[in-house]
């Protein structure tokens, strides 16, 4: 009987000094990260191309990046919406004369031919003069949805902002109206040509971040 009592001591202690070691290596491996991840020298290229391989879509607006939108930078357009986008990215706006505006959001820095080799996300802003919602506008032949449809699957409404936004299945497609119906923004996401790894997460920081002012 004493013999059972001492094994049981013994391991009752042997699983405190495990359970206490754990707890080290898990404190002195998110001090490590934190610390990599705060560097000034951010491999933005690679932390965009991790995180894409483990990535779930969550759909828009049910709160599922509020995580991640504490170690944010924020973005305001000259147009009058804000959002925010992980500072592993880069922000640039690529000339356009048939749109208002046109932002790239990309892990990589910003090159003259930004267009053709984007990877990442990009805003478009269109004057809303056919004044249509959302949805009439994704339904409309001016869209391309129809054309693609393969690739995007269906679409479901939801709200922005306050705001009626429709998004497509795959979660690569959000298309919302600015408040006073000037303005409608297109935003999708961009697969890498090579690997064609998409930025699921920080597509749904910048949508849920997403303000009109």
């Amino acid at each position: 009987m004493l013999i059972c009592l001492d094994i049981q001591k013994d391991q009752k202690d042997m699983n405190k000094k495990l359970a206490i070691i754990l707890t080290l290596v898990i404190f002195i491996t998110g001090i490590v990260v934190i610390k990599n991840y705060s560097s000034k020298n951010i491999d933005r290229e690679a932390i965009a191309e991790e995180q894409s391989k483990s990535l779930v879509y969550y759909p828009p607006g049910i709160g599922m990046y509020e995580n991640y939108i504490d170690d944010t930078e924020t973005h305001i357009s000259r147009l009058g919406f804000s959002f925010r986008y992980p500072p592993h990215l880069y922000i640039t706006e690529y000339p356009d004369t048939d749109i208002p505006q046109r932002l790239f959001i990309v892990p990589v820095a910003p090159e003259s031919n930004a267009e053709e080799d984007a990877y990442g996300l990009v805003i478009s802003v269109g004057l809303n003069d056919e004044e249509m919602t959302a949805e009439e506008w994704l339904l409309s032949e001016n869209s391309g949805y129809f054309q693609s449809i393969d690739e995007y699957g269906d679409y479901y409404k939801f709200s922005l902002d306050g705001q009626e936004a429709v998004y497509t299945d795959s979660g690569m497609w959000v298309v919302v109206n600015t408040p006073d119906n000037e303005y409608r923004l297109s935003i999708a996401l961009l697969p890498d040509k090579k690997s064609e790894d998409l930025l699921f997460t920080e597509m749904g920081v910048v949508i849920d971040s997403l303000r009109f002012k």
